[in-house]
């Protein structure tokens, strides 16, 4: 679960509290490289990846954890501040850097009388010593915690995209981007495709067209539907041909068939959604695209 810092692929999903500790960061339009970070803790899910995921941003970060000596003197030559070491308004406001960034993981409990439960949610960091000092700082509760749930969707996205062939949404904004072949004229699309496919112009499948298969269950299609789901590997590649897309479709499954419907379908993509064609097997509907 920890990002890359150089080389190799992105991964496809990253560790959530860190990626919301990113784009809280990014979201605040706050530069990254060149800073000094430290993150205060060394935790294998938030402490390791957001010091990679800070490196990666080319801050020069440095690791604190409860055996480094003189910790306070790092502190106040950090500009970024992430604080995920577990203990209560550990970090005071008079170690900080005037102007820093802290980014509080942070959550524990203290006493508190006046509450109902008895205690109170804080951070890492002395809230109300920071004020005046940072210049951004989460609070707890309601800072990191909520930014956590929305990178668990991010993440649940991204592997829904990879797996129809998507390109992944990346977490860092100076991510290097994919590399894209140099645009080609509609004519020359349409020269490559019939060349890749050896079909003709007038396809079932228009180019450039965004299209789905659609598998219906049982019982033309065999008991189990995800096999034919397997098995449309081919059609799904024949359709990627004449679209001249970059992926396959991507395959909608019903377990069911619905009243009046066929068993394999080519349905577009869109507000007014067109069938293509319908077939009884996959075969039959490999066999009707030209």
């Amino acid at each position: 679960g920890v990002p890359r810092a150089e080389g190799g692929d992105p991964p496809l999903a990253v560790p959530c509290t860190p990626a919301g500790c990113i784009e809280l960061i990014q979201r605040s339009g706050i530069e990254v490289a060149g800073k000094n970070a430290v993150v205060i803790g060394r935790s294998n899910i938030v402490g390791m990846p957001v010091s990679q995921l800070l490196q990666s941003m080319d801050a020069t970060v440095t690791v604190c954890h409860s055996r480094t000596k003189d910790m306070v003197s790092f502190i106040r030559e950090a500009d970024i501040v992430v604080a995920a070491i577990g203990k209560a308004n550990f970090v005071k406001g008079e170690w900080l850097k005037p102007g820093c960034i802290v980014i509080d993981v942070g959550i524990n409990a203290v006493e508190d009388a006046t509450k109902k439960l008895g205690h109170r949610l804080v951070g890492d960091v002395d809230f109300a010593a920071a004020q005046g000092i940072a210049s951004w700082i989460t609070p707890v509760p309601g800072g990191v915690g909520p930014m956590t749930i929305a990178m668990l969707l991010k993440n649940t996205l991204n592997l829904a995209r990879h797996s129809v062939g998507l390109p992944r949404l990346p977490l860092r904004k100076n991510a290097k981007p994919e590399v894209k072949p140099a645009p080609q004229s509609q004519a020359a699309q349409l020269e490559a495709t019939e060349a890749a496919s050896g079909s003709p112009t007038g396809s079932v499948v228009a180019l450039g067209e965004d299209v789905t298969v659609v598998l219906s269950g049982p019982p033309k299609l065999g008991s189990d539907v995800f096999q034919a789901a397997v098995a449309a590997g081919a059609l799904r590649e024949k359709v990627q041909q004449l679209s001249g897309k970059a992926a396959p479709p991507a395959v909608v499954l019903h377990a069911s068939s619905p009243k009046g419907s066929a068993p394999v379908s080519l349905v577009t993509l869109g507000e007014q959604r067109q069938v293509l064609c319908t077939a009884e097997t996959v075969a039959e509907a490999a066999a009707a695209l030209k």
